[in-house]
This record gives C-alpha cells, sequence and structure tokens, in this order.
C-alpha cells in the first residue's frame, strides 16, 4: 500500500469523524428547539402582558433558528459523508486502474 493510500485512508477517518461531530451537534440543536417552543408563557400577564409578549417572541424565534440551525448542521453531517463515500470510490478506481497496468 502506498503513501497516498494511507493519506486518504486519513483524510476519509477526518471526514466521518467531523461527520460524527455535526450529526450530534444537529441533535443537540433540534433539543434546544424542542425546548425553547416549550418556554412560551400562554397565561394571563396582566400588567406584564407587553414584557411575556416579547419573552414569546424571543421563545418562538430561538426555536426557529435552533431549527433553522439543526437542518443546516444535519446537511453538513451528510455533506461529509458522501465526500468520505466518494473518495472511497475514487481510492477504489485508482487501485482498481493501477492493478490492470501491464496487464
Amino acid at each position: 500500500m502506498g503513501s497516498g493510500s494511507g493519506e486518504t485512508s486519513v483524510h476519509r477517518d477526518g471526514l466521518i469523524g467531523m461527520a460524527r461531530f455535526w450529526d450530534s451537534s444537529s441533535a443537540t440543536m433540534g433539543g434546544v428547539s424542542r425546548q425553547s417552543y416549550g418556554l412560551v408563557y400562554n397565561g394571563d400577564a396582566g400588567v406584564f402582558t407587553e414584557f411575556v409578549s416579547v419573552y414569546n417572541q424571543l421563545a418562538d424565534n430561538v426555536g426557529m433558528w435552533s431549527g433553522q440551525g439543526q437542518t443546516q448542521m444535519g446537511d453538513i453531517a451528510d455533506a461529509l459523508v458522501t465526500a468520505a463515500k466518494r473518495y472511497d470510490h475514487t481510492e477504489s478506481s485508482n487501485i482498481s486502474a493501477a492493478g490492470s497496468v501491464g496487464h
């Protein structure tokens, strides 16, 4: 096995490791999103109605933005896995092509 093959394997392992990180981060952001929607206050706020309205809007915004973050982080993880698979395919193709040289 040549040094190029080892270097490619390191890159694939790095890509998969980063994909796991982003997948885990995506799940965490999904939890933040779900929990923030639970923070909305629906009771009678009396004299604090304006404050509660602003607070509820903030909770909704946190839920929306963290939900979008979850989606984007999941997309990053998927892209990294796709790149790792392409490296695998390319390396396999190169090894096959190199093996057939001279035969």
